[in-house]
């Protein structure tokens, strides 16, 4: 919202159901209602957390922001069963969840996110257009991240906006211990190793396979 502010841009979020700006996130890969929906938009839209079929993707600037897929599923166990009760889960299922255990539940989820994934490497990945970031390079070196996600904004007076930001957001991946009813757990890549079984890793190491080695993370 600050760089849309300083550029004049509508920004158009899933996040803010209050504003006039609000659009409905995509209830699956490749969802054609919200396709149709973004291709009338015009601003800056996201996040989009699926993949979906966007209209003239060349004439867009894209910023394609992905994570481990391995850390994303062992993420996504610990946000539905602890922490992120907005999400439209019941209490059962998320009791089930929680009895069956974390290696169960990322392999259940791990087909949808091997599709979204590679969705993203076979559409989006490599175009010119597209400016590929990782939540890893964001928490490990704010700085670089941040220069390179501004970049296609072409903002104006960059450097003393890059500042501000880094000045606002200086302590946004401080977490001193691991809290697993909190929103920021455990930020450090790499959770996958600890929380899950060998076999579980081998398991989505295959399935993700493509992915891993086009993005640059190691099997």
């Amino acid at each position: 919202m600050q760089v849309t502010a300083v550029t004049g841009m509508n920004y158009y979020s899933p996040n803010l159901p209050e504003t006039p700006f609000f659009f409905p996130p995509p209830k699956h890969n490749w969802d054609p209602a919200s396709a149709k929906h973004l291709a009338k938009l015009s601003g800056c839209i996201g996040p989009i957390r699926r993949p979906i079929d966007i209209a003239n993707p060349d004439q867009s600037r894209i910023i394609l922001h992905l994570r481990d897929p391995r850390d994303v599923l062992t993420s996504l166990f610990f946000s539905h069963c602890y922490s992120h009760f907005g999400f439209e889960t019941r209490a059962q299922e998320r009791e089930e969840w929680i009895k069956a255990g974390i290696d169960k539940f990322v392999l259940d989820k791990s087909h949808d996110y091997a599709e979204r994934y590679d969705a993203y490497c076979n559409t989006l990945f490599g175009r010119p257009n597209v400016t590929f970031v990782t939540y890893e390079e964001m928490v490990q070196s704010f700085e670089t991240w941040l220069i390179k996600f501004l970049a296609p904004f072409r903002l104006p007076q960059n450097e003393q906006i890059t500042g501000n930001i880094l000045l606002q957001y200086k302590n946004e991946f401080r977490v001193p211990s691991e809290d697993i009813t909190q929103h920021k757990r455990k930020i450090t890549p790499g959770d996958y190793l600890e929380k899950l079984r060998p076999e579980t890793i081998h398991t989505l190491n295959q399935k993700f396979s493509r992915s891993l080695e086009k993005l640059g993370y190691q099997p």
